[in-house]
C-alpha cells in the first residue's frame, strides 16, 4: 500500500503541473521516468543497463520531444510546473519499480488491489473535500471510463507484465502512451498532427523494437 502511494502521487503531480506548463512539456517531464528507472535499476539491483537500452532511451527521449511538439512551443515555463512535472516522473518510476519488485510471489490481482488502495488513500488525503465540492453529474460516466482504462487495467497489466520485462524495459515500453495519446487526439478530438509529431512517434516505435531485439 505504501508503494501504491506513488500511483496516486503520479497522477496528482502531473495534473497539478499542467496548470502551470503546457501539456506537451508536462508529458516530457513525466517521461523522465525512463532514465530515472534506469538509474534505479542500476543502483537497487546492481545491474548496469545494456548499450541497447541506453540507445533506446536516447531515441525515446528524442522521439517524445518531437511527438509532443515541444520544438514549436514558445511559452515561458513556470518553475512550479517544472518541479511538479519532474516529481511526477520520479513517482512514476517508483510506481514501475513497485510493480516490478514488490511482493512478486503474490497474484497480480492481489498486488494491484493494494497498490491501487495506496493510491486511493493518497488522493483522498490530498484532495479531501474538493473531490465532492467539484463533483459534476455529467463527469461521472467519464469517470467510470477513465477508471477502467486508467486505474483498474494498468495496475493489473503492470504487475503481471513488468516482472517479466524489468524496470527499465517496462518503463520504455510504457512510453508508447505518447503515440497512443497523439493518435487519440487526432481521431477523437480532431487535432492536427504535424510531421514532426509523426517523426517522433516513429522514433519511439523504433526504440522499442531496438530494445527488444534478440528477446523473442
Amino acid at each position: 500500500m505504501v508503494w501504491g502511494i506513488s500511483l496516486g502521487l503520479t497522477t496528482t503531480l502531473y495534473y497539478l503541473s499542467i496548470q502551470y506548463i503546457p501539456v506537451s512539456v508536462g508529458i516530457i517531464l513525466l517521461m523522465q521516468s525512463i532514465w530515472i528507472s534506469l538509474v534505479a535499476e542500476a543502483v537497487l539491483l546492481k545491474k548496469l543497463p545494456s548499450k541497447g537500452k541506453l540507445a533506446g532511451v536516447i531515441i525515446v527521449l528524442l522521439g517524445t520531444t518531437l511527438a509532443t511538439n515541444l520544438f514549436q512551443n514558445n511559452n515561458a515555463l513556470d518553475y512550479r510546473g517544472i518541479i511538479l512535472g519532474f516529481g511526477a516522473g520520479i513517482s512514476y518510476a517508483l510506481a514501475i519499480y513497485a510493480s516490478s519488485t514488490v511482493e512478486k510471489e503474490l497474484p497480480s490481482s492481489v498486488r494491484s488491489q493494494f497498490l491501487v488502495l495506496g493510491g486511493l488513500l493518497l488522493i483522498v488525503a490530498f484532495w479531501n473535500m474538493d473531490i465532492i465540492r467539484y463533483m459534476q453529474v455529467n463527469a461521472v460516466p467519464w469517470g467510470f471510463l477513465i477508471a477502467i482504462f486508467g486505474t483498474i487495467l494498468p495496475p493489473l497489466l503492470f504487475t503481471k507484465g513488468i516482472p517479466k520485462t524489468g524496470i527499465a524495459m517496462g518503463n520504455i515500453i510504457s512510453s508508447l502512451e505518447i503515440p497512443v495519446s497523439t493518435l487519440s487526439a487526432m481521431l477523437v478530438l480532431q487535432e492536427v498532427v504535424s510531421g514532426f509529431q509523426w517523426l517522433g512517434i516513429l522514433l519511439i516505435l523504433m526504440a522499442v523494437i531496438i530494445i527488444n531485439v534478440g528477446k523473442s
